[in-house]
């Protein structure tokens, strides 16, 4: 994947002949941090700014994570795999688990579910590259060498992008990767978001070829 310095484009670029599956997971946003309750709000209220709410309806993605998850749910096929929301509470169901909360959420009599209160992941601003120095340039000594930025991974792609941007993809699909935590309440799990990330929202085939996805 390329983006410019900006993150306003993105392009998937092969140099061979590549299949990628419907739903692949493709990048995630960096740590960013988690706003909730009226901060949250506060930052919703910028429609241009660099944040994601978490609020999940019935067929959004949903990766739930292995890592703590319990011995008897370790066969789960949701797990570590991109799913809809609903699939991921009908395969906890089908293994015992009927006691099932959502961070943040509530759940109507009509079993819809829906935000009890906002909680937002923001992201970090745009990186854009440091400017090499020059060869012929001397750095005076008393001048602190510039800190290294951060290597480019799948974690942290995505805070080199337009966030507005990614919203308005039609090939990338958000998903959220989740842990499942154990209540306070005896019996009842909690689906707790970890971080945003990025999927596809279709299959593409690519051979010696670039193509844009925002």
């Amino acid at each position: 994947m390329i983006t410019d310095e900006e993150g306003k484009s993105l392009y998937m670029v092969s140099r061979g002949t590549n299949q990628f599956l419907q739903n692949r997971e493709l990048f995630s946003f960096g740590p960013g941090e988690w706003r909730d309750g009226p901060e949250g709000q506060e930052v919703m209220d910028d429609a241009e700014g660099r944040w994601l709410s978490f609020c999940v309806k019935k067929f959004d993605l949903m990766i739930l994570e292995r890592k703590s998850i319990p011995q008897h749910l370790s066969g789960l096929e949701c797990l570590e795999t991109p799913a809809s929301f609903v699939s991921v509470l009908n395969d906890l169901e089908d293994a015992g688990e009927v006691k099932i909360e959502v961070s943040h959420h509530t759940i109507s009599q009509d079993a819809e579910w829906k935000n009890a209160k906002p909680l937002v992941f923001v992201a970090d601003e745009v990186q854009v590259p440091r400017k090499p120095v020059a060869k012929e340039e001397k750095v005076p000594k008393k001048t602190k060498k510039p800190k290294k930025t951060p290597g480019i991974t799948t974690k942290n792609f995505g805070s080199h992008l337009q966030i507005a941007k990614v919203k308005n993809s039609q090939i990338l699909a958000l998903a959220w990767r989740c842990r499942l935590d154990s209540s306070n309440d005896q019996g009842v799990k909690v689906i707790t978001p970890v971080r945003p990330v990025m999927c596809l929202t279709q299959c593409m085939d690519l051979g010696e070829t670039s193509v844009r996805m925002m």
